[in-house]
């Protein structure tokens, strides 16, 4: 595990304490690299209370299977990372409504995605960078 961020940490340790049910580990677009997460802290796994977990502006580039142990988690934001593959735990969220990832580092999706009920899916991306080769045909 890379050393996590300072500023990450306290956001982490009072979301345990309080039982806080929104976590925010974003950045922003001027956030040095050093300063971004290359991977979910393994203590977020342990805050099975949150419902919205945001993780955008990060360097992250898979998501752990642990993930699942957030059965309460309904908004999940992965914009701005270094995704080359949608996540399959994310499949196993039942309460998940929102799910926010930038589309130009995924190259498919997958078909099973549609299985997810009620799920708002927003695959923004910068018009600058177009999505190229990305595959929607599994989708029905």
């Amino acid at each position: 595990m890379k050393k996590i961020p300072p500023k990450f940490r306290a956001r982490i340790e009072e979301a345990k304490q309080q039982g806080l049910k929104e976590l925010d580990l974003s950045n922003d677009y001027n956030t040095d690299d050093i300063d971004r997460l290359k991977e979910i802290p393994p203590e977020v796994f342990e805050l099975e209370q949150l419902e919205s977990l945001n993780l955008s502006f990060n360097n992250i580039t898979t998501i752990p299977q642990d993930l699942a142990r957030l059965q309460n988690l309904q908004s999940l934001d992965l914009w701005q990372n270094k995704l080359s593959e949608f996540p399959r735990v994310l499949g196993q969220l039942p309460n998940l409504v929102v799910l926010r990832l930038q589309l130009s580092s995924l190259k498919s999706l997958p078909g099973w995605l549609s299985q997810i009920k009620d799920l708002s899916l927003d695959l923004s991306q910068k018009k600058e960078q177009p999505c190229q080769g990305l595959s929607l045909n599994y989708l029905t």
